[in-house]
């Protein structure tokens, strides 16, 4: 299907073409843009309830947020009793213990315990 312009369609397009190329010549050469996320440290305590045939576990703040953690790979909770277990399979903290996690905020794929955000550890640290 063809549309008739008034002759204002191709400046239109040179001026965003002449634009870019601007744009990109003003980057200084060397400069990288990272979109990886912003590493950060939480502190809270552990929790967690039973929902269904699954449960929920989360990092409580001193604020009283609850943020639902997806934990390094091979660590995982159980919750019979509350409790976070390593790679290894050693139980490193049960429910109401403080823990420190060095990760980032994940906004996209939260969990269904916490459909706004997530937090995705790289490091966990017992205590403090």
């Amino acid at each position: 299907m063809s549309r008739e312009t008034d002759g204002r369609l191709i400046p239109a397009a040179a001026f965003l073409m002449i634009a870019l190329t601007v744009l990109t010549a003003c980057t200084p050469r060397g400069t990288t843009v990272s979109t990886s996320p912003q590493e950060t440290t939480i502190t809270g305590r552990l929790g967690g309830a039973t929902r269904g045939d699954a449960g929920c576990a989360w990092l409580e703040t001193s604020s009283g947020e609850r943020i639902a953690v997806v934990y390094p790979n091979g660590w995982h909770i159980e919750f019979t009793r509350v409790a976070l277990f390593d790679e290894t399979g050693r139980q490193v903290a049960e429910d109401g213990e403080t823990l420190v996690l060095d990760g980032y905020f994940n906004q996209v794929g939260a969990s269904v315990c916490n459909p706004e955000r997530s937090f995705v550890a790289t490091r966990v640290t017992v205590g403090h």
